[in-house]
């Protein structure tokens, strides 16, 4: 064996950077500041194929010598998706036939003890499913013996979604001191008991857990189930997960009740919601509570997202995410509460917004991106603009409006602006658009648009040399008389961009043959600089 395999840090490296689960650090999380590529939001379980994979050779490490073992083991043991394999460590844990479920008969001896807290500490994650077939009597046993935490170093607790929820005795084992995020979003306090469960639960994380800093709850919470959440003040994000049904007459808002609540958070850094209700006012002097708050992630109908949005502190979100959602199959003044909704988007400091909006055309006239675009023109710091009108094709746009965002926004490095072009043609810019971005937005590394490619294009079009590396421009379909521009289209397009890479995915006969003649132009380019490099060469020698 090689010497260096003797080194634990290199053999950390292996096992639990390279090979393990990664469990989320604390830092990780808190850098928000370019949105989901630089953050950490809550990470889905790894898939089951490749779980298999990791154990599987983490297993065999194990094994192979003493050297490897001990680190090899860390990373088998780190992520867990039962905690079957850690109760088989007990001799005395057994099938009893008359209950039909598992069960621990008699004492518990030493060695097992230790096996059992041996591979207990090694799990940091636990992706929990309340099983039907282990005894209640299980975990109250453990809970005799071992305390308030079965798992001493558990940093997350996920419970699955199951078709019944946890009893008490089985929850309140999974919150140690070192717990940092719980996701409880599928425990959903249906019935007094199940409620009763998740208050004393949450009365555990704020006894025994101070460094929580991430919890996902469902929406459907009881006020006494609120205030304990309220508790957690070094809390840095809080997610309100769940669809709400239609409002009814003399409902409470929800989403109101929630959002007070955070209030009393003054370390929180992310929100997320999903919203319902009407519109609601704050007291201005409540906002100042929230003076940590940086991003903002906001999904239903867009009338409470307004109401959220008008009493969020406004020097420091720099990162807001909006899925609009409506109640009903179609919503009347659907035009005028975009407009509204754009005009609030008033944030000095924003440099990532995304908005996905799922509303269909209104009747009442279309969204004019002239309009939309007064306020957030005004937000010079923006570096990443998404914005997609899914089902709506009424909406306006013309060289000017894209000509004004590339001047307002010189720190762009990825716009993304469309809307539904299906059987209808609405005004769109021209391909010429994307000049200004040439010329006035260096960073820019992808955009899509929609923009009508069919117009004649210049034999010499003008040539800059822009860094974009991916370009996608939806266009109206060809009308009759309209001439096939492939090749100008793409000698244009390489002349703004010439550094684009040629996708690797099917993009349809035109743009498949447009990014040919891009791809051969480049390899074109390149050979004339390996010739002048020849050239320049002979020259010196």
């Amino acid at each position: 064996m090689h010497p260096a395999l003797a080194i634990p840090e290199i053999l950390g490296e292996i096992f639990l950077t390279h090979m393990a689960v990664q469990i989320p650090t604390e830092t990780s999380f808190i850098t928000l500041n370019q949105g989901p590529e630089a953050r950490w939001l809550f990470q889905k379980s790894p898939e089951s194929g490749n779980l298999r994979a990791l154990r599987r050779n983490l297993l065999n490490a194990s094994l192979t010598c003493r050297v490897f073992a001990a680190l090899a083991l860390d990373g088998l043991w780190r992520y867990m998706d039962s905690i079957f394999p850690l109760l088989c460590c007990l001799s005395n844990f057994q099938f009893d036939t008359v209950s039909q479920s598992y069960i621990i008969s008699g004492e518990i001896t030493s060695q097992d003890w230790m096996a059992f807290d041996n591979y207990a500490r090694r799990i940091h994650w636990i992706s929990y499913c309340a099983g039907r077939d282990i005894s209640q009597s299980v975990f109250e046993y453990l809970g005799q013996h071992r305390g308030s935490c079965i798992l001493p170093n558990l940093r997350v607790f996920q419970l699955q979604d199951v078709p019944r929820p946890p009893r008490g005795a089985e929850i309140y084992l999974f919150a140690p001191p070192t717990l940092k995020i719980a996701d409880i979003f599928q425990f959903h306090p249906i019935g007094h008991a199940a409620e009763q469960i998740l208050h004393q639960f949450l009365i555990q994380i704020t006894k025994y857990c101070p460094g929580l800093r991430h919890l996902r709850v469902s929406a459907h919470l009881s006020e006494i189930c609120l205030q304990y959440v309220s508790m957690l003040s070094d809390l840095r994000i809080l997610e309100f997960g769940g669809r709400y049904g239609p409002s009814r007459l003399g409902d409470t808002s929800v989403t109101e009740t929630n959002f007070l609540v955070t209030y009393t958070m003054n370390n929180l850094v992310l929100l997320c919601m999903d919203v319902h209700g009407d519109q609601f006012t704050v007291s201005p002097t409540v906002i100042q509570e929230l003076s940590r708050l940086e991003s903002i992630e906001l999904s239903g109908p867009i009338s409470p997202i307004i109401s959220i949005l008008q009493n969020l502190p406004k020097h420091r979100i720099h990162y807001i995410k909006l899925t609009l959602d409506p109640e009903t199959d179609q919503v009347i003044g659907g035009s005028s509460l975009h407009h509204s909704l754009f005009s609030e988007l008033n944030f000095p400091a924003l440099r990532v917004l995304e908005v996905v909006s799922c509303y269909d055309d209104s009747e009442d006239a279309p969204i004019l991106t002239r309009d939309i675009l007064l306020t957030l023109l005004e937000c010079n710091r923006l570096e990443r603009v998404l914005i997609n009108f899914d089902n709506i094709s009424d909406v306006y746009t013309e060289d000017e409006d894209l000509r004004r965002m590339a001047l307002a926004w010189p720190n762009l490095t990825r716009l993304e602006f469309g809307y539904c072009l299906y059987g209808r043609y609405p005004a769109s810019p021209t391909v010429f658009a994307l000049e200004h971005f040439a010329r006035h937005c260096p960073r820019l590394i992808h955009v899509t648009i929609n923009a009508d490619t069919n117009v004649q294009i210049p034999d010499c079009p003008p040539a800059y040399s822009h860094g974009l590396r991916s370009v996608y421009l939806h266009s109206p379909r060809r009308r009759a008389g309209d001439k096939d521009n492939m090749q100008p289209l793409a000698r244009y397009l390489d002349s703004l961009f010439p550094r684009l890479k040629i996708p690797d995915r099917d993009m349809g006969e035109r743009w498949n043959a447009i990014f040919e003649c891009i791809a051969s132009s480049q390899a074109a380019r390149r050979r004339d600089v390996l010739g002048d490099e020849l050239v320049d060469s002979h020259s010196s020698s």
